[in-house]
């Protein structure tokens, strides 16, 4: 989130307001008046947007916006000569009432400080609470509403995943796929290093894959922060994945492509569909590409550089080392998903696609990759392929 602020994301900054008004706003009122606290928890939060850019998240980001909040709260005070503004009781008969009201029944010093030290824990309580409901509880038992009426959004939980295939690092847990996939539980934003290279299945359908050293985070269900390294996605059907690096933002538009990052550049390259990068200071949106080819976009510190290149470049090699899953026992259907996989255009030479259609798969092809699948599939049915210029032509065994 730090970064999409500094970049000037709105659904950020509307996220960022919205998390953290309510705990900063209640801070600054155990120091200052009602329209005070109000002005000044919004300056805070505007304070803390300019500050954000070095936020490396050595803490929470609820816990760094605190300390800017202290921090604005005591130059608010120096500007004011540390002299806190006085009011009078007398003249506000609600805060009167209130302040009797939570004084009724003390007697000692003991008993004062007993209830000053649980409104501040109440007060911490409230603003470790997921968003709104802290909000809710407020209104309801220290404002005395007697009815709130409100939509309350379910308590964020864990992302689930399976771990197609691979070796995988989280903090101190190592994670391995012994031939079957691998439930696993995540939180949110927690970085993640893949210790060779690993296939991933997403809630919504999407193929994800990463390459040997490749360092990242999943945000989401459908969004990941691609740290360093490279990251396939292919995509079923028009469900949006995004993926954050720290020289842009890339949105899939259906597609199959690879994000590759490291320090100094980004590299997208597109075989199917179309993807969006964003960058601070360009948004390219690139067109439907032909068979056989591939859009390449480059941010470095030149700019944004396109180019087109052959769907099955050596970029493209590392993806095949995790298997696929075929599961169909029509060879001509399963040459036809091995072709793609690869990025290749398939051609049949003469009566071979009717022939082929008649035989039928045997064995298990869910572990294979597609080269050995290819292979596999011919010498059932007695064909043979070569491999030219992206295309890939299947013709009878002499």
């Amino acid at each position: 989130m730090a970064r999409a602020i500094s970049r000037g994301d709105r659904d950020a900054l509307h996220t960022f307001f919205n998390d953290h008004y309510a705990p900063v706003y209640r801070y600054c009122l155990r120091s200052v008046s009602i329209p005070d606290a109000e002005g000044l928890a919004t300056d805070m939060l505007c304070h803390a947007i300019r500050r954000i850019k070095p936020y490396r998240g050595e803490a929470s980001l609820a816990t760094w916006v605190t300390s800017v909040a202290r921090s604005q709260v005591s130059m608010h005070f120096k500007k004011l000569n540390r002299q806190p503004p006085m009011y009078s009781i007398d003249a506000n008969e609600h805060l009167q009432r209130r302040i009797e009201g939570m004084t009724a029944d003390l007697e000692t010093p003991e008993q004062a400080q007993e209830q000053t030290e649980r409104e501040s824990l109440v007060h911490r309580l409230l603003d470790s609470l997921p968003r709104d409901y802290g909000d809710i509880l407020e209104w309801k038992y220290i404002d005395g509403l007697s009815a709130v009426i409100t939509i309350l959004q379910p308590v964020a939980s864990k992302l689930q995943f399976e771990l197609a295939q691979g070796h995988i690092h989280i903090d101190s847990l190592v994670y391995r796929t012994n031939g079957e996939p691998l439930a696993i539980e995540l939180e949110s934003d927690v970085p993640i290093q893949a210790i060779e290279t690993t296939r991933w299945l997403a809630p919504n359908g999407a193929d994800v894959r990463f390459n040997n050293g490749s360092t990242f985070a999943w945000r989401s269900a459908d969004a990941l922060e691609l740290h360093s390294g490279a990251a396939y996605i292919e995509m079923d059907g028009d469900a949006p994945f995004v993926i954050e690096t720290d020289h842009g933002v890339v949105r899939d538009i259906g597609t199959e492509f690879i994000v590759e990052t490291d320090r100094n550049r980004l590299v997208v390259s597109v075989r199917e569909g179309r993807i969006e990068l964003s960058t601070l200071t360009h948004t390219i949106q690139t067109d439907d590409i032909e068979p056989g080819l591939a859009y390449v976009l480059e941010v470095n510190n030149d700019g944004v550089m396109a180019r087109t290149e052959t769907a099955g470049s050596v970029r493209w090699n590392w993806i095949y080392i995790t298997p696929v899953g075929y599961t169909t026992r029509n060879p001509v259907t399963m040459l036809h998903e091995i072709a793609e996989d690869l990025g290749k255009k398939l051609v049949f030479v003469g009566d071979v696609e009717a022939s082929s259609t008649q035989e039928a798969l045997h064995g298990d092809y869910s572990e294979m990759t597609p080269w050995p699948a290819l292979q596999q599939v011919v010498n059932v049915t007695d064909t043979n392929w070569s491999e030219d210029n992206g295309t890939i032509t299947i013709a009878f065994n002499n």
